[in-house]
């Protein structure tokens, strides 16, 4: 017993966390940008882009959408595409909140397409507010390194609105080997004392 709460204090002073980290690209930090814009977090840029130029805008949807900050599409009836391109390979887990502006259905979906060309469908199910956007939550290991990925709604005479897009990291093996090196100095000074 005693061992393991050494191991256990010895990985914690190393700083190895039991659940993930993440990278998350925070969008409220950007409110009223059009792209082009980048985030940068956790040493990683990505960067947003659109070919209807200022379509999309990072606005405060407080009280409208689960998430409070979102780069909303503006157009609403023009099913504009958003492309996100990463500076650094993403090769952990991709996490999007998002909402789908629909005012004709009640289902939906979004289509994302990697720059490796694998396309995901997302659906989205209603929500429970009353303007009744369906909302729905990106989440997929990229089978490959993912620079970039392009974002379309599947009627495209629907608008959509994503939130802060969240990479978990794994525990790093690295600060392991420093905590079990650690736990192991600790157990030879016992021993000498």
């Amino acid at each position: 017993m005693c061992f393991r709460n050494t191991l256990l204090a010895t990985l914690a002073f190393a700083g190895v966390s039991f659940g993930a980290q993440a990278t998350t690209y925070n969008l409220s930090g950007s409110l009223g940008a059009s792209p082009t814009f980048s985030i940068t977090s956790g040493g990683n840029t990505a960067t947003f882009t659109s070919p209807f130029g200022n379509g999309f805008a990072v606005q405060d949807t407080t009280g409208l959408l689960s998430f409070s900050t979102a780069l909303l599409d503006s157009n609403f009836f023009g099913g504009d595409a958003l492309t996100i391109t990463f500076a650094t390979p993403v090769t952990n887990e991709i996490l999007i909140p998002f909402a789908i502006l629909n005012s004709y259905s009640t289902t939906d979906s979004l289509q994302i397409t990697t720059g490796a060309g694998t396309v995901r469908t997302f659906a989205a199910s209603p929500d429970t507010l009353a303007l009744g956007e369906p909302e729905g939550l990106i989440a997929f290991v990229p089978t490959n390194p993912l620079t970039t990925l392009t974002l379309v709604s599947v009627n495209t005479s629907n608008a959509f609105a994503i939130g802060n897009i969240t990479v978990p990291e794994p525990m790093s093996l690295s600060l392991l080997g420093m905590g079990l090196a650690g736990m192991a100095a600790l157990r030879r000074n016992k021993r000498t004392v």
